[in-house]
């Protein structure tokens, strides 16, 4: 397990590029909880299930934070509004 300070954010990266969902959270900066949300909404960046927990791809966050979501979710919302979503402080 690798710690990586990808912009200044400090999360834990697996071997196999996986987050959990507070490292993931805390990579996007939003909460968990959100991301949890998002999840059982069908939105927010790809997940899987591993074990009973949930993690995400480091290169579907990457891409969830340039809008470029595989699921969707950036190019639902209308323009801008993606950019304004709460970010946890």
């Amino acid at each position: 397990m690798d710690e990586v300070n990808l912009d200044q954010k400090k999360v834990t990266v697996l071997p196999d590029g996986r987050l959990d969902r507070q490292n993931a959270a805390r990579f996007l900066g939003y909460s968990p909880k959100t991301l949890a949300d998002w999840q059982t909404k069908g939105l927010g960046p790809g997940s899987r299930m591993v074990g009973g927990r949930r993690f995400y791809d480091i290169d579907d966050l990457q891409n969830f934070a340039q809008g470029k979501a595989n699921s969707g979710f950036a190019n639902s919302l209308p323009s801008g509004v993606f950019s304004t979503l709460k970010r946890a402080g």
